[in-house]
């Protein structure tokens, strides 16, 4: 057996999840088409042929079109070229963020036809939640896309993601983000885990007490990190305004925000603060971020709406052991995590343990390995998302999407949602409109 992981990258864990398989003696192959990805290393693989599409991909940007035109026909041929010779190397492909080998996804079909096992992992937030709440795709003035925009994406996210049901043989998926537009069952995120670029810094060592800790005081000021890829959605001013409002109160912070740099410089960051204030309005318990960190025993504090229902349906052994608080409380939350810093040192300890034992390197390839080989897999792995109802997305206030999706509804209908295959769900985005809070 020989598998295939690739084309997208999503903060290194394809890579990582390569090295992890060839580690226990899989044949695993791993190639990618964007160079911005790069940062998280180079291919493993000897053809070439990935390595120019990216270099097209370079050459195509900020080009006329007249220019981006034929760049764009050669990249569908190269990347058509590359799938034909993977056809007769590989068994197994495994896909993340919506993407395959040729755009549309019009390879899928193909690969079926030859019997290829297709498994798509599409758990990342912006490749299934519903644009019209999925803050990642607020402009610089945090301002949402137009109706017509957003209803086009959404269109174009249900097709993709219904032909991935249709010819994937399995697809992963996340509670939260991952339930809006499913029509069938998909293997739960956190049964399978993620590897983490972290795992690249450190080796596991039994968590201790850190040096810069005494009888649980910090001997200097409590140094919180934030590393926003994207600000807006992260909600970066609301916790630079509450890291400013603390300060104000007498509170001894030295804030730390890290934007636009490399891996290694994010890494150097956390290895020196105390603690990770990542994100405002989370659909995930635990970002890349946060994996990150807690591979070098930092504990994160992410808050969402409804990270706490999630937390409920899943069972604690899979649950990472995030600082995970509602939106309207991360100011209260935070403060007492200052005024009892051994909470923040223990939740660090508890988040290593975590991603050692649960999320490890070899456990997780393991994981991987049964969703490669085997027909039949436990009933605990699976999620059923009909019936599940989450109305907030990512990275949007309750007020803010309650403006976009009433905006949307005011101009297309209730039909704009597109979420006819979910009644109960298409009534609760109607009732959340009508609610004050």
């Amino acid at each position: 057996m020989r598998v295939f992981i690739g084309p997208n990258e999503v903060a290194g864990q394809y890579r990582n999840l390569a090295i992890a398989l060839r580690a226990i003696g899989v044949d695993c192959d791993y190639y990618i088409f964007n160079d911005e990805n790069l940062r998280y290393g180079g291919d493993l693989g000897s053809s070439r042929l990935p390595a120019l599409v990216r270099w097209l991909n370079v050459h195509r940007r900020n080009k006329p079109k007249v220019v981006r035109l034929p760049i764009s026909i050669s990249i569908e041929l190269m990347s058509a070229i590359f799938m034909l010779r993977c056809i007769f190397l590989y068994d197994v492909f495994l896909f993340g963020f919506g993407c395959s080998f040729l755009r549309w996804n019009i390879d899928l079909p193909i690969l079926k036809f030859f019997k290829k096992r297709i498994i798509a992992n599409l758990s990342h937030g912006s490749d299934m939640t519903p644009p019209y709440i999925d803050g990642a795709l607020l402009d610089h003035a945090s301002r949402m896309p137009e109706s017509d925009v957003l209803l086009g994406r959404s269109v174009v996210m249900k097709k993709r993601i219904k032909r991935f049901e249709k010819y994937a043989d399995l697809i992963i998926g996340s509670p939260l983000s991952s339930s809006y537009y499913s029509d069938r069952k998909f293997i739960n995120l956190f049964y399978i885990g993620r590897v983490s670029q972290g795992f690249r810094y450190t080796e596991r060592q039994k968590s201790t007490a850190d040096d810069r800790c005494c009888h649980g005081v910090f001997s200097r000021r409590v140094r919180i990190l934030h590393a926003p890829s994207h600000a807006p959605g992260k909600g970066t001013a609301i916790i630079k305004k509450m890291i400013a409002d603390l300060l104000q109160e007498g509170y001894e912070i030295d804030f730390v925000e890290i934007v636009g740099k490399s891996n290694d410089a994010v890494i150097e960051e956390l290895k020196s603060c105390d603690l990770v204030v990542d994100q405002v309005y989370a659909d995930l318990p635990m970002s890349g971020l946060a994996a990150e960190a807690a591979c070098l025993g930092k504990s994160t504090l992410i808050a969402g709406y409804d990270l706490e229902r999630l937390k409920v349906i899943t069972p604690p052994e899979c649950f990472p052991p995030m600082l995970v608080c509602d939106p309207d409380e991360l100011y209260v939350t935070l403060r007492e995590l200052l005024d009892d810093p051994t909470e923040i040192q223990s939740a660090g300890e508890r988040a290593k343990n975590f991603v050692f034992d649960h999320w490890g390197e070899r456990a997780v390839a393991q994981r991987y390995l049964k969703l490669f080989t085997e027909g039949t897999l436990p009933d605990a792995w699976w999620y059923d998302p009909k019936g599940a109802i989450f109305l907030h997305g990512y990275g949007l206030s309750k007020a803010g999407s309650r403006e976009v999706v009433s905006r949307m509804i005011d101009r297309y209908g209730v039909r704009a949602l597109g979420l006819g295959h979910r009644p109960d769900l298409e009534a609760a985005f109607l009732n959340f409109l009508r609610s004050p809070d």
